[in-house]
C-alpha cells in the first residue's frame, strides 16, 4: 500500500473546473468498477452521469447554408477500427466537471488519499544527485504583491514523495519549472488553441426538441474549406446540461 496525497489550489475541489464535457464512457466506468463496487446505483452516479449521449450529429460545414451530417461515415470507421471512428460519442456522458471532480474526490478520500484544500505547489523538490523529484514546496503564505513578509507570514511546508504526479493542464507553472531544472528537450511544442464556450438558457419546448442526450459536433467552414483554404484547426460543439441549458463552443 502507498499513501496518496492529493493537493489543490481551490478552496474546495471543483471550484477551478468549471467546464462542462462530453466524457468518454469505458475509462471512467475501468476507473469505478475497480474503486467503487455497486457505483451504478449510487446517488452520485444518478446524478453526474445522469446525461447519456444517444445521439451523435457531426456535421460538416461547405459554407453558410450547406452542411452535410457524416456520423454515418466515423460510424463505418469505428466498426473497422479506424482511429477517427472514435468521434462517434453514443453511450458517453456529457457531465459538469466540477460535480465530476468533487465526485472522485470524495472516492479518493474514502479510500484513503489525503487531500488538500487551499494549497498550491510553488516548486518541485529533486534530489540533486539523481534529478528525480523527490516532493513539492508549497506556495508560502503572507506575502503582499511586491513578495515582503507581512506578519501573518507562513513559510510553505516541503511535501516529501516517493513519486510525484502533475496534473496542472496545459503550461503549467510547476512543470515549466521542472522542465527547466531538469534540463528536459521537448521532441514537439505544445499545441495551443482559444475555446470560447457559453451555456443558454432555452424554454422547455426547445430543450425537450434538442433532446438531454444529444451531441453535435461541427467542422468546416468558416475555418476549413477543401481547396479553397483557409485550413485552420478547430471546430464547434452543442450539447444539453441541466435544467433547460445548452452548453455552445468553438
Amino acid at each position: 500500500d502507498i499513501d496518496v496525497c492529493v493537493i489543490e489550489k481551490s478552496a474546495d475541489l471543483g471550484n477551478h473546473t468549471l467546464s462542462g464535457a462530453v466524457l468518454e464512457a469505458e475509462p471512467l466506468h475501468t476507473l469505478l468498477d475497480s474503486a467503487v463496487p455497486g457505483w451504478p446505483d449510487s446517488d452520485a452516479a444518478k446524478d453526474v452521469l445522469a446525461n447519456v449521449v444517444d445521439k451523435d450529429d457531426i456535421m460538416f460545414l461547405l459554407g453558410k447554408k450547406l452542411a452535410f451530417n457524416i456520423s454515418f461515415m466515423i460510424e463505418w470507421a469505428k466498426a473497422f477500427e479506424l482511429g477517427f471512428g472514435y468521434m462517434i460519442h453514443k453511450g458517453d456522458y456529457t457531465v459538469s466537471i466540477s460535480k465530476l471532480t468533487k465526485w472522485m474526490g470524495r472516492i479518493a478520500k474514502d479510500l484513503g488519499a489525503e487531500v488538500l484544500t487551499g494549497f498550491a505547489a510553488q516548486d518541485i523538490i529533486l534530489d540533486e544527485s539523481s534529478e528525480t523529484a523527490i516532493g513539492v514546496k508549497l506556495v508560502d503564505q503572507g506575502l503582499d504583491k511586491e513578495g515582503n513578509k507581512q506578519p501573518n507570514f507562513v513559510e510553505g511546508e516541503i511535501i516529501n514523495a516517493d513519486f510525484v504526479v502533475l496534473a496542472e493542464g496545459c503550461d503549467g507553472l510547476v512543470t515549466e519549472k521542472f522542465v527547466e531544472k531538469t534540463n528536459l528537450q521537448r521532441q514537439s511544442p505544445q499545441l495551443y488553441s482559444v475555446g470560447i464556450k457559453e451555456l443558454i438558457k432555452v424554454n422547455p419546448e426547445q430543450y425537450n426538441k434538442f433532446t438531454s442526450g444529444r451531441v453535435v459536433h461541427a467542422m468546416g467552414y468558416p475555418i476549413w474549406t477543401p481547396i479553397i483554404g483557409p485550413a485552420m484547426f478547430g471546430g464547434g460543439i452543442v450539447y444539453a446540461g441541466d435544467q433547460d441549458h445548452l452548453s455552445v463552443g468553438m
